[in-house]
């Protein structure tokens, strides 16, 4: 996570420019196309254009032989990109209508089913007693506060609280990056702070900084954080700077 931190950081442009795959894509995208796309973002669309197949555009939303074929087609980090960076529509049925492919929602659908998946594994840990309940709890509780108060003061810049949810790394980053119990505050009261902390910056960053996604950002500055929380969140044991012979005065 610090070196795709140190990537995003040092070459924001090839890092966070993504090309939307088309069926078979993988097998005419060669090494030297893909290798001009990413140093030469200019030309994607050219090279796209010469490769790209008309099935997709006749494509039915039932027709998931052709839905199969897209490699990675239509990521959440895309999703983000394009809300960032132009109106967000929070009109899921909309957006999804002028969406590549004539996919409509089952890009939501499967960012859903996904983000399902994510919570069941992570419900299954958490009764495993692997990780911290704590953690997630927090942190999803203060995301879901922040992501509202954005989106009921501001709609039309701001996505909804869903779109937050399921795309990205939200879920994901909530049960299985978080609770790492190497850099995670381990103690109940430090473990509240440490998950607010990560979720307060993970939207700032999301809504008002430059990055789609704060994931890698948030945790890392939560870690940096860490040993300090854990130091004033400490247990203090019972009689801890007592008066000496105290209870003799009674």
């Amino acid at each position: 996570m610090a070196g795709f931190v140190f990537l995003l950081v040092s070459a924001p442009l090839p890092t966070t420019t993504y090309v939307h795959a088309f069926p078979n894509a993988y097998n005419d995208l060669t090494l030297t196309k893909s290798a001009q796309i990413i140093f030469n973002p200019s030309s994607a669309d050219k090279i796209l254009a010469d490769i790209k197949y008309d099935v997709i555009d006749k494509a039915e939303e039932s027709d998931y032989a052709v839905i199969d074929g897209i490699s990675d087609g239509i990521t959440g980090a895309t999703f983000l990109i394009d809300a960032k960076h132009e109106q967000p529509n929070n009109n899921v049925l909309n957006y999804a209508s002028k969406r590549m492919y004539s996919l409509k929602v089952l890009d939501l659908q499967a960012k859903v089913v996904c983000g399902l998946m994510f919570l069941l594994g992570g419900l299954f840990l958490i009764f495993a007693k692997v990780i911290d309940w704590r953690l997630p709890l927090t942190f999803l509780s203060v995301f879901l506060i922040l992501t509202i108060i954005y989106y009921i003061c501001a709609p039309e810049k701001y996505l909804s609280p869903l779109l937050h949810l399921v795309f990205g790394a939200t879920i994901f980053g909530a049960f299985y990056i978080i609770t790492d119990p190497v850099t995670a505050v381990s103690k109940p009261q430090g473990a509240y702070i440490y998950a607010a902390f990560i979720a307060l910056i993970f939207v700032i960053i999301r809504n008002l900084g430059g990055y789609p996604d704060a994931i890698a950002f948030s945790v890392l500055l939560g870690n940096a954080f860490a040993p300090l929380i854990a130091i004033y969140t400490h247990r203090v044991p019972y009689g801890y700077k007592s008066k000496p012979r105290a209870l003799d005065k009674e």
